[in-house]
């Protein structure tokens, strides 16, 4: 609805055009209240592509005896027979184990009723998806796991939706997520100085025994001793001993201790090391 910045004021539609031409204003002037107004309605064609839709409507207008032009905005998702939500499964704001659910997929008839049918699901990447079986006619649900074998941090997926929609029979979601490592190290941030030159890091798994292959480090500031190389359970960690390589003299003050270990989906572990000297 466009209105004249005064109410009092005679407001004309000059011409409405539209940048895009799957949508398509039509604008007639109508009178409420003793005010006049433009009312806008938008129709989308038949052909429409389906996927994300923007266009830009300007219309020209005379209000009194001043011409203006308002430029409308229009932005949205153009469906076919089926609905699938959400258009991403995004949980980057949290680690989720191997194995957990971590987000679904629903699949709904754009018309309302019965929902068009699941006939295959595929997920390429580091996680599972399968169809829910217990759902209603007017719903399905695609549930999505992180794989057991994901490797831990940032991870990213797509999940492919098969359905009986005739004109989107495959829908994509792409799905974002952190994994949690098995691995916990103490700490998990080191801090040398003058009064602790050294410090133990001791890593322990409470799901599966691993051996620390290699330890390394980004600054020559920094030495390691790899003390025990074995994780046999929480209570026998393996241990690495950190400290300041005294005949190295670098403006460095800071890198990252890399841990190489056997344990899949663990084979990295990363710890930043500050030292104040």
């Amino acid at each position: 609805v466009i209105v004249p910045g005064e109410a009092t004021h005679e407001i004309d539609l000059i011409e409405i055009a539209s940048d895009n031409a799957s949508l398509t204003p039509n604008a007639i002037k109508v009178t409420r209240n003793g005010q006049q107004m433009i009312d806008v309605k938008f129709m989308l064609a038949k052909d429409a592509p389906l996927g994300n839709m923007s266009a830009t409507v300007t219309a020209r207008l005379r209000v009194e005896a001043e011409e203006t032009t308002v430029r409308i905005p229009a932005h949205g998702i153009v469906v076919g027979d089926a609905i699938v939500t959400p258009l991403e499964i995004s949980a980057t704001r949290s680690h989720v184990p191997r194995g957990e659910k971590v987000g679904e997929v629903l699949v709904r008839s754009s018309r309302g009723g019965r929902a068009p049918d699941i006939i295959g699901v595929q997920a390429v990447g580091p996680v599972r998806a399968e169809l829910d079986r217990m759902q209603g006619e007017d719903l399905r649900k695609v549930s999505v796991f992180v794989a057991d074998t994901a490797s831990a941090g940032a991870c990213s997926a797509t999940v492919y939706v098969m359905t009986s929609a005739a004109d989107s029979p495959v829908a994509r979601v792409p799905v974002y997520f952190n994994v949690v490592s098995a691995i916990r190290a103490t700490p998990d941030v080191i801090v040398l100085d003058a009064t602790r030159a050294t410090q133990r890091v001791e890593l322990r798994s409470n799901t599966s025994a691993f051996t620390v292959k290699n330890v390394s480090a980004s600054s020559k500031r920094i030495k390691t001793i790899t003390i025990t190389p074995k994780c046999e359970g929480a209570s026998k960690p393996a241990v690495i001993e950190i400290a300041i390589a005294e005949t190295v003299e670098t403006v460095a003050r800071g890198g990252l201790l890399t841990i190489e270990t056997d344990l899949p989906g663990d084979e990295i572990v990363s710890i930043p090391v500050i030292v104040h000297r």
